[in-house]
Parts: C-alpha cells; sequence; structure tokens
C-alpha cells in the first residue's frame, strides 16, 4: 500500500491514482465538501484497464449501505410531525398487520430507535438475504410487508430461528438489512406512501435530486446512459454465480492474462432501503451538504437542526459495544495503512456487489468526504483487505488536506 502523506495541501492526483490503480478500482468519484461548497471534487479510473470508461458529474453510482442512512432522515421527519415515537412499540404502527415481537423475549418492546441503532435482535442471515437479489427491478415483486413478515414471523418463507439474535432488544449492536427494511415498511404504513416514493417526494425532489432513486425505471433514458457499470476483480463468473444466482454476470477482457474481471449486471435486491439507492456523487455531495447544515440547504429544509442533533447523537452510550451509533449514521475510528494517523468519523460506508464506497464527515471540523467506487472485491477477502484499506488512505488525504 502507497501511504499518502499528511499536510494542508492540494491533493495530488498521482497519489490518489496510484491507490486506485493498486487497489484494482475501476473507477471513483471522490467529493469534499463544507458546509457551503464543494472543495475539491475529481474522478479517476484504473489507468491501464478501464482507461477509456470515463466518469462525469452525472455518472449514477449504486451507493450500498449509505441507502441506510435516508430512512433515519425520513423517520426524523415523522417524529418532528407528531406521527412517529421512537420509543413506542413498532407494534402501535404496524396494525393491522400481524404482532412482530422477538420469539425469545416476546414482552420487550421493539422500538424504531432499535431498529435505527440496530439493536433491535434481529440478526442478518446470509444464506437467506443472498436470496434476495434479482435482475433489474424484479425486486418490486415482493413488498416490504412480505419481506420482513416472511422473515420474522415463525412460519414465514424467509423464517429461521437464526434470523434472530439471543439478547434483549437495545442491549447489543446486530447489523441487520432486515431491521432496516422494517423501519422502511413503518415509514410506509405512517405516511401511507412506498417507501421509495416517500423518499423521492419529501427528500430528494426538495433538494432538486434529480438522478437519486431506488428503482432503475424511475430514471430518464439518458439518466439510465449514465448508469456506471460495475465489476469485480481477480474473480470468476461461476463463483459470482453461485453467490447471487439470479444476477447476470459476464466475463470481462482483462489486460492481463492470469486475471480475470466480472462485469456484474444490474440488479435489484428486495431488502432495498438497506442497500439500493443511486444517485451521483454531485447530488450525494448535495445530501450530505444539507446534513452538515443542520437539514437545510438553498433554503429548503428538510429536518430541523434538533432532529439533527439527535441523529448525531450516541443513542446508548451506556453500552460500550453501542457507543458508536447515533440513527443509522455510526462514528468509526478510520486508520492509515502505516498506523500514525486515525480519524473518527460520522457517517455511512456502502459494500454491496460491485460497490465499495463511503460518505464521512469529520465531526471537529465539518469537512464531508464521498467516495463512490464502481468495483468490489466481495469474495477475495485477501484483495478486499487492500482495497479498504486503500479507499481509507485516500479518505484520510483528502481530510488532512482541506482540514
Amino acid at each position: 500500500c502507497v501511504v499518502l502523506s499528511i499536510s494542508s495541501c492540494v491533493p495530488d492526483p498521482q497519489l490518489i491514482q496510484r491507490q486506485v490503480n493498486d487497489a484494482h478500482i475501476p473507477g471513483i468519484a471522490a467529493i469534499v465538501i463544507n458546509s457551503s461548497q464543494i472543495l475539491y471534487q475529481r474522478s479517476f479510473t484504473h489507468n491501464k484497464q478501464f482507461q477509456g470508461q470515463h466518469l462525469n458529474d452525472k455518472t449514477i453510482f449504486l451507493l450500498g449501505s449509505i441507502s441506510k442512512t435516508v430512512v433515519a432522515i425520513a423517520a426524523m421527519q415523522l417524529v418532528e410531525q407528531n406521527q412517529l415515537d421512537l420509543d413506542a412499540d413498532i407494534n402501535t404502527y404496524l396494525n393491522p398487520l400481524p404482532e412482530i415481537v422477538h420469539p425469545l423475549y416476546p414482552d420487550d418492546p421493539l422500538t424504531m430507535r432499535h431498529l435505527l441503532t440496530h439493536t433491535s435482535s434481529i440478526s442478518s442471515n446470509v444464506a437467506v438475504e443472498n436470496s434476495f437479489y434479482s435482475p433489474f427491478d424484479n425486486y418490486t415483486a415482493t413488498s416490504l410487508t412480505e419481506l420482513c413478515l416472511n422473515y420474522l414471523i415463525r412460519g414465514g418463507y424467509y423464517y429461521s430461528p437464526s434470523n434472530w439474535q439471543d439478547f434483549k432488544t437495545g442491549t447489543q449492536v446486530s447489523y441487520s438489512d432486515v431491521g432496516v427494511a422494517l423501519a422502511g415498511l413503518i415509514i410506509e404504513l405512517i405516511s401511507k406512501m412506498p417507501y421509495d416514493k416517500y423518499i423521492r417526494e419529501h427528500i430528494f425532489k426538495p433538494l432538486h435530486l434529480d438522478d437519486a432513486t431506488v428503482a432503475l425505471a424511475d430514471l430518464t433514458p439518458e439518466q439510465r446512459e449514465n448508469i456506471v457499470k460495475h465489476y469485480a476483480f481477480n474473480t470468476t463468473v461461476e463463483e459470482w454465480s453461485r453467490f447471487a444466482p439470479e444476477i447476470e454476470f459476464v466475463e470481462y477482457d482483462s489486460d492481463y492474462p492470469d486475471i480475470k474481471w466480472v462485469n456484474i449486471g444490474p440488479y435489484g435486491f428486495i431488502n432495498y432501503p438497506a442497500r439500493l439507492l443511486r444517485m451521483s456523487a454531485l447530488s450525494l455531495s448535495k445530501y450530505l451538504s444539507m446534513f452538515l447544515n443542520n437539514g437545510t440547504l438553498n433554503g429548503v429544509t428538510i429536518l430541523t437542526a434538533q432532529s439533527i442533533a439527535v441523529i448525531r447523537t450516541i443513542q446508548y452510550p451506556q453500552y460500550p459495544d453501542i457507543e458508536s451509533f447515533g440513527l443509522l449514521w455510526y462514528y468509526s475510528n478510520v486508520t492509515s495503512s502505516d498506523l500514525s494517523v486515525t480519524r473518527r468519523l460520522l457517517g455511512h460506508r456502502g459494500t454491496t456487489p460491485g460497490v465499495r464506497a463511503a460518505m464521512m464527515i469529520d465531526p471537529l471540523t465539518n469537512i464531508g468526504v464521498i467516495l463512490l467506487s464502481n468495483g468490489d472485491i466481495v469474495l477475495n477477502e485477501y484483495q478486499g483487505h487492500i482495497l479498504a484499506q486503500q479507499l481509507n488512505d485516500i479518505l484520510l488525504y483528502l481530510f488532512d488536506c482541506y482540514s
């Protein structure tokens, strides 16, 4: 790994390009912002393998789990309207649907705050969740209601006892995409709108994020032309087909005779509130700017400053294992590959097939950095570690230049 030097600077594109090449990232869009403006914006592509595939302001990326942050914004909008109580039993809002309770602790309430802090005791059953992928927009054939009831209630199509952890709600973290989907379902039921339509109408349209969407069908023909292609490095179609058999995978010609790339075709995910949001890096920077501006951007208020403060506040300081969690925005210590620099950052990362991304802010400086890429090493643990560390180094380098 190349360690990027720490100083007040204008970012050296050659250093970042080297990181992109070393980590075998097909393309990456980088943006640095403060609360009022874009400080830096540049895109990079793997300068040998993908040098002809240029990225620009209109390039639309899949965000992976960065999508979860929007669930928290939507939930707090309903809190402000006195339609949602974060600490009420979720069955208050599920009626007339069947009740959802922890099968081992049925008398302990499950709340929206639990869902937004991954303390719901809902576990991530990877073997089941790998079946949630579908080509294109086919994921819409399964509603959030069907997904949640079938995953969480005994007798459901996706149910397994291992879908629940053996501890009480609100006491430990169990990172859960289905928990986030359940939060999305509650937003649907309260607002009487499909979750994806709600966030478009109440978050993206007011901010003029015209390319922000979940479904490919919501994009214009021109916007669809700007969807980036996603790739995996040093793997095979056979490996990926076993991982997610519903997605189309195509071997991509490589300049390296012993290394194979795989092009990952367009796909959906029935657990879509958790990681299926798409938009350009420029649109995401406006969304993050709204957050840095305490809920307001260009005179449009999405949330009050008080609600943003709730999202940023560690929700369970009494439990060491949960001390990093606000409401779906979390704090993490990011360390450089030579261990010389560590920053405590707030935001979210994104990882899903064909995606490694990060949207983080430094709470001390109110500087934000966005890195969106269209490459993944999810089936290669060693190379995945290298990619994750290289992204950390780029992230820290950009923070250091502008802090």
